[in-house]
Protein backbone atom coordinates (compact mmCIF):
# COMPACT_ATOMS: atom_id res chain seq x y z
CA UNK A 1 0.00 0.00 0.00
CA UNK A 2 2.62 2.19 1.10
CA UNK A 3 4.45 1.66 -2.61
CA UNK A 4 1.71 2.07 -3.98
CA UNK A 5 1.12 5.72 -3.03
CA UNK A 6 4.16 6.98 -3.02
CA UNK A 7 4.42 5.67 -7.29
CA UNK A 8 0.82 7.71 -7.46
CA UNK A 9 2.34 10.68 -6.09
CA UNK A 10 5.73 10.71 -8.35
CA UNK A 11 3.07 9.96 -10.86
CA UNK A 12 1.52 13.20 -10.04
CA UNK A 13 4.73 14.98 -9.78
CA UNK A 14 5.22 13.62 -13.08
CA UNK A 15 2.44 16.10 -14.93
CA UNK A 16 2.47 18.88 -11.74
CA UNK A 17 3.23 22.54 -12.87
CA UNK A 18 5.17 23.11 -9.86
CA UNK A 19 8.77 24.15 -10.45
CA UNK A 20 11.41 21.73 -11.01
CA UNK A 21 13.20 22.25 -7.93
CA UNK A 22 10.87 21.73 -5.86
CA UNK A 23 9.22 18.41 -7.52
CA UNK A 24 12.67 17.09 -7.62
CA UNK A 25 13.01 17.77 -3.90
CA UNK A 26 9.61 15.98 -3.52
CA UNK A 27 10.64 13.11 -5.57
CA UNK A 28 13.81 12.60 -3.56
CA UNK A 29 11.95 12.61 -0.28
CA UNK A 30 9.70 10.09 -2.20
CA UNK A 31 12.82 8.06 -2.68
CA UNK A 32 13.49 7.23 0.69
CA UNK A 33 10.13 6.27 1.51
CA UNK A 34 10.09 3.50 -0.82
CA UNK A 35 13.98 2.75 -0.29
CA UNK A 36 14.65 -0.65 1.27
CA UNK A 37 16.14 0.26 4.86
CA UNK A 38 16.08 -1.80 7.58
CA UNK A 39 13.44 0.74 9.16
CA UNK A 40 11.50 0.24 6.53
CA UNK A 41 11.60 -3.25 5.83
CA UNK A 42 10.77 -3.29 9.80
CA UNK A 43 7.96 -1.27 9.20
CA UNK A 44 6.65 -3.44 6.65
CA UNK A 45 7.16 -6.95 8.34
CA UNK A 46 5.30 -5.09 11.56
CA UNK A 47 2.33 -3.98 8.76
CA UNK A 48 2.19 -7.50 8.11
CA UNK A 49 1.71 -8.95 11.39
CA UNK A 50 5.21 -10.79 11.40
CA UNK A 51 7.03 -8.66 14.06
CA UNK A 52 5.31 -6.03 16.33
CA UNK A 53 4.98 -2.62 15.61
CA UNK A 54 6.24 -1.85 19.44
CA UNK A 55 9.31 -3.78 19.45
CA UNK A 56 10.52 -1.85 16.39
CA UNK A 57 9.43 1.38 18.12
CA UNK A 58 11.55 0.05 20.87
CA UNK A 59 14.84 -0.85 18.49
CA UNK A 60 14.40 2.54 16.84
CA UNK A 61 14.81 4.00 20.09
CA UNK A 62 18.04 2.38 20.99
CA UNK A 63 19.57 2.59 17.73
CA UNK A 64 19.15 6.41 17.96
CA UNK A 65 20.46 6.43 21.22
CA UNK A 66 23.70 4.29 20.50
CA UNK A 67 24.41 6.42 17.48
CA UNK A 68 24.33 9.60 19.09
CA UNK A 69 26.78 7.85 21.93
CA UNK A 70 24.18 7.02 24.43
CA UNK A 71 24.69 3.55 25.28
CA UNK A 72 22.39 1.12 27.02
CA UNK A 73 23.28 -0.21 30.04
CA UNK A 74 20.62 -3.38 30.40
CA UNK A 75 20.38 -2.41 34.54
CA UNK A 76 20.61 0.70 34.38
CA UNK A 77 16.37 0.78 35.18
CA UNK A 78 13.60 -0.90 35.02
CA UNK A 79 12.39 0.25 31.27
CA UNK A 80 15.75 0.17 29.89
CA UNK A 81 15.14 -3.80 30.74
CA UNK A 82 12.33 -3.80 29.25
CA UNK A 83 13.45 -2.65 25.99
CA UNK A 84 15.77 -4.94 26.02
CA UNK A 85 13.30 -7.92 26.27
CA UNK A 86 11.57 -6.10 23.62
CA UNK A 87 14.73 -6.17 21.28
CA UNK A 88 15.14 -9.79 21.90
CA UNK A 89 11.62 -10.52 21.16
CA UNK A 90 12.25 -8.78 18.00
CA UNK A 91 15.62 -10.76 17.32
CA UNK A 92 13.49 -14.66 17.90
CA UNK A 93 10.20 -12.87 15.34
CA UNK A 94 12.41 -11.81 12.69
CA UNK A 95 14.81 -15.26 13.07
CA UNK A 96 11.37 -16.82 12.99
CA UNK A 97 10.45 -15.52 9.67
CA UNK A 98 13.62 -16.36 8.08
CA UNK A 99 13.77 -19.29 8.63
CA UNK A 100 10.43 -19.98 7.16
CA UNK A 101 10.98 -18.14 4.09
CA UNK A 102 14.36 -20.34 3.59
CA UNK A 103 12.12 -23.52 4.07
CA UNK A 104 9.37 -22.38 2.01
CA UNK A 105 11.84 -21.43 -0.65
CA UNK A 106 13.30 -25.18 -0.79
CA UNK A 107 9.78 -26.19 -1.05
Amino acid sequence: MELQAVDELKAYLDVSRAPDRIIKRLKTSLESLSSLSTANAMRRLADDGIILKEDVETWNKIRNRVMHGELVSPYSSENDDQNLLKLARLFHNLMREEVRRAIVQQL
